[in-house]
């Protein structure tokens, strides 16, 4: 937030309506501008303007009408008051009014060195009438000026003796600016948590009401603090609670301000898009009051929120805009003091002073010299910056490699030429495998620094000719150009990802990073760049969905594959919307009762136009297109309704304290779902079922993650009256350091345990193991896979307590399964708990 001119108020004249309407002015100066300005028109149209009422009445209106933005007009004012007061008013007097016009000059007008140069008139004041108080005050002033003129160094340190010497708060509004002047400064060394403290205090001082408008100010410069040390709510609500205490109209320059400092808010809290709005509306409103400082200050930080915003070309136009201002501000600024400076020469003329004449011409010819060399070097800084625009226009910040825009406007260049000379074109699209865990292991500097050297790597070792570019987070594409053959392609492809694959050392860890590349060639493999781009993505996708640190290059049974993929997942969820997949419910035995104890249920999709779609096709494409949780909830409703008819038909006696469930699977996706608890109760109970009804089958996997939100979950569904069980217990790294938590009831042993020649030998050990582990534990264990009837009996010598499998009866429609009478003689069982 720029400073905007602030005053003390002056010691009010008596004993006169004019001196009256002179102090209600100076009152209302900042929390009403336009009554203030009626009131100080009406105190100077009944004073001579060369005497000290007057001097003060023009005192008030020129500020007035600074803050109304008629700055031209108000500087002439305040100059004739301070020589009316010097003449016939109080030296305080004043001294405050050569502070306001030093304000002015600054804040408004942009004139440092007239600026400076008001404040050492009040500054002298101020030490001739020897108080401490006022000096601080002044010092609060000086400030700005000595930061806008570049000097952030001297402007700090005499801030913080204006602070000193205001320490005490007997004169709160100079404290106050003293706060919010070093605080702006601490803001522009980017020390923001230096500032927080100040402008906080600040706040507390002024009075939100009789100081509307450097309340304002205060509360925009803690925004920018604020959003500095990163504490976005607040410095969201402060800036966004300005906005309607302004009157854009009436306060012109404070509400150009306040959006030029809601545009820096913005781009510290990364919303470059958001600081791009206001900061364009600032420069509307500043570009109609003719506020040429504030115009170059929105410019400046318009051009950055652009660049970050990606519109690199918009953000070369505010650059070339910032420029022209710049430049147009600087000639206002020497017109204006030349004029100044021909006055003074003038009555020096008259004075006689012929001595103090030729300084002048003097000063006046080095300071046009110093305007002249400063808008010089300007201009060439101006012109680095555009050419830096142009190379990041097409590169990219962190690796230096071409960035996408590049890489396009390449490739299709590239393709046009391989299709007009009926050459080949690679393109090996590069992904780094689990540069993830990097980032979460070292920090986001390891990140950059890992993609850094893969950039390095790619570029040094790929083929001459080729362009590498980095297309975006851990992704590259290399662009390989005249090739004879796809050979070649590969071959490359091979080296870069060995290239890749050597040890990196980072953070005194050495990390070694595999890659997936996918390959594709032009224009055999594509009609245009974009598709041939598609392809090469595509085939990294599959590289790194069969196990990544691998080559692959589409071929024409894979893109069947993908194309097969694609169809199911447009049909998948019209399947089951229309009712088009079926349920099958295979039995299982319970060996202690000789009987039905439970079924689970399995998706069955029969298709008009793809035929019979087997579980380990659909099932994979339902989690990866997220219809997994439809057709969860389908499974669900489809098991309640068999419950039911099971209990109808008397196959089910008892399913509210009995063992006999319907099992349904659940996939890990559905389980990473937070409201899967209440989606599945809500469910059953639509359906008119009871939770204790349902089984819910999870796999081993998703046991072993000891993700908390996972095992919360699971507690959920065991409280809300679901059993659960572990299925496919065996397949994979099978641990039974979980088993022991409350919320299993179930243990379903693999079937690649079961079958074969199943319970001899160490299998048999295994399995028995399993089952008395189980049971220990309090868990009911059932088998998978049984296909004969010697395994049958031989698992419940084990003491297994259900069976499943096609020995015991192969899955089945409702209706059959309501028919179903078994032939299963009767089985011996080792004695044992049932579960």
């Amino acid at each position: 937030m720029r400073m905007a001119p602030t005053l003390l108020q002056p010691e009010p004249a008596s004993g006169n309506g004019a001196a009256a309407w002179t102090e209600q002015a100076f009152e209302l100066l900042n929390a009403d501008t336009p009554a203030a300005h009626a009131l100080a028109t009406q105190a100077l149209s009944c004073t001579e303007p060369d005497s000290s009422p007057g001097g003060l009445a023009q005192h008030a209106l020129g500020m007035t009408e600074c803050l109304l933005g008629r700055i031209a007009p108000g500087r002439a004012l305040l100059l004739k008051a301070t020589e009316a007061l010097r003449r016939h008013g109080p030296p305080r007097a004043e001294l405050r009014a050569w502070r306001d016009y030093g304000s002015v000059l600054t804040a408004l007008s942009g004139d440092m060195q007239a600026g400076i140069e008001a404040f050492q008139q009040a500054l002298k004041l101020a030490e001739s009438i020897g108080d401490a108080h006022e000096e601080g005050a002044i010092l609060a002033r000086i400030g700005p000026a000595l930061v806008r003129s570049g000097r952030t160094a001297d402007a700090q340190r005499v801030l913080e003796r204006a602070v000193l010497l205001l320490a005490d708060g007997s004169d709160r509004r100079a404290q106050a600016t003293a706060l919010d002047n070093l605080g702006h400064v601490f803001n522009l060394q980017r020390a923001f948590a230096r500032a927080v403290p100040l402008l906080r205090q600040e706040r507390q001082l002024r009075d939100p009401v009789a100081d509307r408008q450097n309340t304002v100010n205060c509360e925009a410069n803690l925004a920018i603090a604020l959003a500095g040390v990163g504490q976005a709510d607040e410095a969201r609500a402060l800036i966004d609670g300005i906005a309607p205490r302004l009157d854009p109209a009436a306060d012109c320059y404070q509400w150009a301000d306040y959006l030029l400092s809601a545009g820096q808010v913005c781009l510290l809290l990364d919303d470059a898009p958001g600081a791009r709005r206001h900061l364009q509306a600032g420069l509307e409103a500043a570009r109609q009051q003719a506020l040429h400082a504030v115009e170059i200050e929105l410019l400046s930080q318009l051009s950055m929120a652009e660049e970050r915003c990606g519109d690199l070309a918009a953000a070369l136009a505010s650059a070339r805009a910032l420029r022209d201002a710049e430049r147009q501000w600087l000639d206002e600024q020497t017109t204006r003091r030349m004029q100044a400076l021909e006055a003074s020469i003038e009555l020096a003329a008259k004075r006689a002073e012929n001595t103090a004449l030729e300084r002048a011409r003097i000063e006046l010819e080095q300071r046009v010299a110093e305007r002249t060399a400063a808008l010089s070097q300007q201009v060439r800084e101006r012109e680095a910056a555009e050419e830096r625009a142009r190379y990041w226009a097409d590169h990219d910040w962190l690796t230096r490699l071409p960035n996408r825009g590049q890489l396009q406007a390449r490739l299709d260049a590239e393709f046009a030429h391989a299709l007009a000379q009926k050459s080949l074109l690679g393109l090996l699209f590069v992904d780094l495998d689990g540069f993830k865990s990097v980032n979460d292991a070292h920090g986001h500097l390891a990140g950059d620094r890992l993609l850094r050297e893969t950039a390095r790597r790619l570029l040094r070792h790929a083929p001459a000719g080729a362009l590498v570019a980095r297309y975006g987070g851990d992704e590259f594409v290399v662009l390989l150009p005249g090739l004879e053959s796809a050979a070649q392609a590969l071959a490359a492809a091979q080296r870069l990802r060995r290239v890749v694959l050597r040890p990196l050392k980072l953070a005194r860890r050495t990390v070694v990073l595999s890659c997936s590349i996918g390959v594709a060639i032009g224009p055999q493999d594509a009609r245009s760049s974009e598709e041939l781009l598609r392809r090469a993505d595509r085939a990294m996708l599959e590289a790194k969905a069969g196990g990544r640190n691998q080559v692959l290059e589409l071929d024409a049974q894979t893109r069947q594959r993908l194309e097969r993929r694609a169809q199911l997942r447009r049909e998948l969820g019209a399947a089951i919307d229309a009712g088009r997949l079926t349920a099958a419910y295979q039995p299982l035995w319970d060996v202690q009762r000789q009987g039905l104890g439970g079924v689970e249920l399995l998706a069955r999709w029969q298709d008009p136009h793809l035929g019979p779609v087997a579980p380990t096709e659909f099932i994979p494409v339902a989690e990866e297109s997220g219809l997994i949780h439809k057709l969860g909830l389908w499974a669900v409703r489809e098991a309640v309704a068999a419950a039911q008819a099971l209990r109808q038909s008397g196959q089910w006696k008892d399913p509210g304290s009995g063992h006999p469930r319907v099992s349904v699977n659940v996939s890990p996706m559905q389980l990473a779902d937070p409201e899967l608890v209440h989606t599945l109760v809500e469910t059953v109970s639509a359906a008119g079922g009871n939770t204790s009804w349902i089984e819910l089958e999870l796999t081993e996997s998703v046991h072993l993650a000891e993700d908390p939100a996972t095992q919360q979950r699971m507690r959920q569904l065991r409280e809300a009256g679901f059993t659960l069980a572990i299925d496919d217990f065996g397949a994979g790294y099978s641990s039974f350091s979980y088993l022991n938590r409350a919320y299993f009831d179930r243990l379903k042993i693999d079937r690649a345990l079961i079958q074969g020649d199943t319970l001899v030998g160490d299998r048999s050990a295994v399995i028995g193991s399993i089952i008395l582990m189980a049971h220990n534990l309090g868990l009911g264990v059932v088998a998978e896979g049984v296909e004969t009837l010697e395994q049958a009996s031989l698992l419940s010598l084990q003491g297994c307590d259900r069976l499943q499998g096609s020995g015991i009866a192969d899955p089945m429609p409702l209706e059959a399964l309501l028919q179903w009478q078994p032939e299963i003689p009767p089985l011996a069982r080792a004695a044992a708990t049932s579960h």
